[in-house]
């Protein structure tokens, strides 16, 4: 697989180096297109990078990752050493727990990672975290209806389908391989979204991120089920702004008082 930035990271237009990188990791079968607007909206100071994985836009040719390790493996590479610029994670669903896997190893690989940002995802030591979804195009299709992440003008659309179906495929098998394991808790503090009419992931167990961080951990509801990223982005995004730009804040204090 390839380990450059630019191939796993796209870049939205009116993006511009910021301050900061913000790293977004989408739904699953979802891709960059769902943070097209957000670089406009952040602002000049955060960098947004969605991840692209195998299987999306340029991509379609590889095949998708169905295992933790390897993906952060690659994700980690392509990443590459600190560059000075602090690094923040936001995971929608799934999303979320490749954000949370891949924040621990850049914390380990002495990357500063000012805030990890969760959406619509129970924490990875719950038993709610996802499960593989049985094989076959009908059971994929019923599954992605449920989960509400992917628009329904793409469940009429055949040629549509046809693209979005491996991948999503993949992401599934990659949901249910997912394996917690228990190690020191994250050092950023952690904003945790949620939607107010998710069926899926409710206030209580959004609140059990609290365990996975030595920081502030702080949970929000927002209009919208479980789609609420896509749905309601002018909410998100005005959260993200507030929070991103102190964080960027705090990180420039403390680097000045070094000297």
């Amino acid at each position: 697989m390839k380990a450059d930035f630019a191939d796993w990271f796209a870049c939205p237009p009116a993006t511009v180096p910021g301050e900061g990188k913000l790293l977004c990791f989408p739904a699953a079968a979802s891709g960059p297109r769902t943070y097209r607007g957000w670089s406009a909206a952040l602002g000049p100071r955060i960098e947004v990078r969605p991840v692209r994985l195998p299987g999306r836009e340029t991509r379609l040719r590889e095949r998708g990752y169905t295992s933790f390790p390897p993906l952060i493996d690659s994700l980690a590479a392509a990443v590459g050493p600190p560059d000075g610029r602090p690094l923040a994670l936001f995971g929608h669903s799934l999303g979320a727990l490749v954000a949370f896997e891949l924040a621990h190893r850049l914390h380990r690989d002495e990357h500063t990672v000012i805030r990890l940002v969760v959406a619509a995802s129970p924490p990875p030591h719950s038993a709610e975290t996802p499960t593989a979804v049985p094989p076959g195009p009908a059971e994929l299709l019923r599954h992605l209806r449920a989960l509400g992440t992917i628009p329904r003008s793409v469940f009429g659309d055949p040629d549509a389908l046809r693209l979005i179906l491996p991948s999503a495929a993949a992401d599934f098998a990659l949901a249910g391989s997912y394996a917690y394991e228990r190690r020191t808790p994250l050092r950023c503090p952690i904003l945790v979204l949620g939607g107010r009419q998710d069926d899926h992931v409710t206030l209580s167990t959004l609140a059990l991120w609290e365990s996975e961080t030595t920081a502030r951990c702080t949970v929000r509801l927002l209009p919208g089920d479980h789609s609420f990223p896509d749905q309601s982005a002018h909410h998100v995004l005005r959260e993200l702004a507030t929070t991103l730009g102190a964080d960027l804040d705090a990180f420039a204090a403390d680097r000045s008082s070094l000297g």
